[in-house]
């Protein structure tokens, strides 16, 4: 007696590309939300240390020199500090002390060609007063 080995039926494989599709589907998904969120995430790390060290460039011209705005750019970005009072009624408080102010702190982060802003944060920041 012969056996015949039988393959797969016609129903078996379309259900089993099927799941695959499905699975591939969803895998596929995921993985491109994923390098959404790691691209989205390192804009912010492609300009945090400038901006880092131009706040703390930006702080210290203001204690020598203060004005309501400083300026820097690099290649790609132009950093915009704004320093201004608090509206909030508590930094009264802060402002009675002798030798410190409150300042608020807008830094704006423009893209450099067209100066789209890309980044915006307000800061609330004790600075000495200026020296006498």
């Amino acid at each position: 007696m012969i056996s015949r080995t039988r393959g797969f039926s016609l129903i078996e494989v379309v259900v089993a590309v099927a799941i695959l599709g499905i699975a591939s589907v969803a895998i596929l998904r995921h993985f491109s939300q994923s390098l959404y969120m790691v691209g989205r995430a390192s804009v912010p790390t492609r300009y945090g240390d400038s901006l880092k060290y131009y706040f703390t460039e930006a702080v210290r011209s203001y204690t020598e020199n203060p004005e309501d705005e400083i300026q820097y750019e690099n290649d790609e970005y132009e950093f915009v500090f704004d320093f201004g009072d608090p509206t909030f009624p508590e930094a009264k408080d802060y402002n009675l002390i002798p030798g410190i102010v409150l300042k608020e702190i807008t830094a704006h982060v423009l893209l450099k060609p067209d100066r789209r802003e890309i980044y915006k944060q307000v800061t609330y920041y004790v600075l000495p007063t200026a020296k006498n």
